[in-house]
């Protein structure tokens, strides 16, 4: 599945997709905690209502690809990273909107110290080229970082 991201007003957004006539799917809190973020491989821990999830993003160019999803399983494993989480300073929290717009999905990030973004996972190229004429989006301004890093820098 390919991503793409970049700082976006969210109320500029949900004009848009109001327009647009995009579906909404619903909201959640995940945080995510990075283990190793090189600038080509990105491996996270994400948590969303205490389901923990092992996360491998590989970046090309202007996009990302997930190349692994895997929920953790075991109960006493899953048990001590929920722990982890709960004590961690260097979680990252993203309250976030999901949105649906013909195959593709949208998704609205408010991400707490770093601000407002759009994730699009574009269903093909079709729905990706309708959705970035819709947001006026240029390749340009894709962030081509984790939200990790850009926190770093901040």
């Amino acid at each position: 599945m390919e991503e793409f991201k970049i700082a976006y007003n969210h109320n500029k957004a949900l004009a848009i997709l109001q327009k647009l006539g995009a579906e909404f799917v619903g909201k959640e809190i995940l945080e995510d905690l990075y283990l190793i973020d090189d600038g080509q491989n990105i491996w996270k821990l994400s948590r969303t209502n205490e389901q923990i999830q092992l996360v491998h993003l590989k970046s090309f160019g202007n996009k990302f690809v997930m190349t692994l999803e895997k929920k953790i399983e075991k109960e006493k494993v899953s048990k001590e990273l929920n722990q982890l989480f709960d004590i961690s300073k260097e979680k990252m929290q993203k309250k976030r909107k999901h949105y649906m717009l013909g195959k593709s999905e949208i998704v609205l990030d408010n991400i707490e110290n770093l601000g407002q973004f759009i994730e699009l996972y574009p269903a093909n190229s079709q729905e990706k080229e309708k959705i970035f004429k819709s947001f006026h989006i240029r390749s340009a301004e894709l962030i081509t970082k984790s939200y990790n890093a850009l926190r770093t820098q901040k």
